[in-house]
Formats: C-alpha cells, sequence, structure tokens
C-alpha cells in the first residue's frame, strides 16, 4: 500500500488540468445528469488521517468513481 501525506499529494496535482477535468463533471453533476451520493469516511487514530470513500457516477462521461 502506498500511503502518501497531503504535502506529497499536493506536490503530483496539475491544477490546472484538474480544473480542466472537474468542470465539465461539476457541470453535469449541476445539471441533473451525475450521481454524486454521499461519501463515507473513517477517523484513523493515531495518525491524524481519514479514510474517504467518494463514490459518483457521471453516465454522459462513462465516468464512476
Amino acid at each position: 500500500m502506498l500511503v502518501l501525506t497531503g504535502d506529497e499529494i499536493a506536490g503530483l496535482l496539475d491544477l490546472d488540468a484538474l480544473i480542466d477535468a472537474l468542470g465539465p463533471a461539476v457541470a453535469d453533476l449541476s445539471a441533473g445528469r451525475a450521481s454524486v451520493p454521499d461519501r463515507i469516511g473513517a477517523v484513523v487514530p493515531g495518525v491524524d488521517g481519514r479514510l474517504m470513500a467518494i463514490p459518483g457516477h457521471v453516465p454522459p462521461r462513462k465516468a464512476h468513481w
């Protein structure tokens, strides 16, 4: 299992590419064409961590996560 810190994740992200990729999905969500139920999570004691599950499906984009 690969565990990354917040700083490591931030260093790997290209924010411009992320915004470009998320824009159409957010538009689909706003138009009711996407399903994104509430996320669920668990606190990981002792390491100030969180385990999060954020499911979603955007049929027009053939994307699911």
